[in-house]
């Protein structure tokens, strides 16, 4: 008799280690669970920011075009006012282009001109004052040869500025 006692003994601390295991099993797997709905949410929440965001990228590319629309539609305008053609001829060397800056108007104007070539990053600022109905130039002999791709910019403080892109 004392065996079966020291054996029920031994069965119901079994049944105790058992009891607690299965308690903690079900703490972790309910855990597990809500860490997995939470995770859910959290990736739901993500993704609806990530698309928040992509619209918001959406709208700035739009917002950004009609920007630059509106700049060369203004940039055109101030080319239409400015009294000023800029026109370019081969150099005698034939290696590039020199640009001409014609006034059209019956008065002398001074023009602010930035020079640029976007290829070697080189920039060079230059003040022009233009007769009446005159011209200057810029090439070789001033130390600037034009290509393709370079950019002139025409500053006048009446009539703005306009960009030219070499041809």
């Amino acid at each position: 008799m004392t065996e079966q006692v020291a054996k029920l003994g031994k069965i119901r601390k079994l049944e105790r280690i058992i009891a607690a295991a299965v308690v903690v099993a079900i703490a972790g797997v309910s855990w597990g669970y809500f860490e997995n709905r939470r995770g859910g949410h959290l990736n739901r929440a993500l993704g609806s920011a990530n698309s928040q965001i992509a619209l918001q990228q959406q709208l700035i590319a739009r917002h950004e075009e009609q920007i630059k629309s509106q700049a060369t539609k203004l940039s055109d305008v101030a080319k239409k006012n400015l009294p000023i053609a800029v026109l370019f001829r081969p150099i005698a060397s034939g290696n590039g282009l020199a640009a001409f800056f014609k006034n059209n108007a019956p008065t002398p104007i001074e023009i602010g001109v930035v020079l640029s070539n976007p290829i070697t990053d080189r920039r060079r600022e230059v003040n022009l004052v233009i007769p009446p109905n005159g011209a200057q130039s810029i090439g070789e002999a001033e130390g600037w040869v034009f290509g393709p791709g370079h950019v002139i910019r025409v500053t006048h403080a009446q009539f703005g500025t306009s960009e030219y892109v070499v041809p």
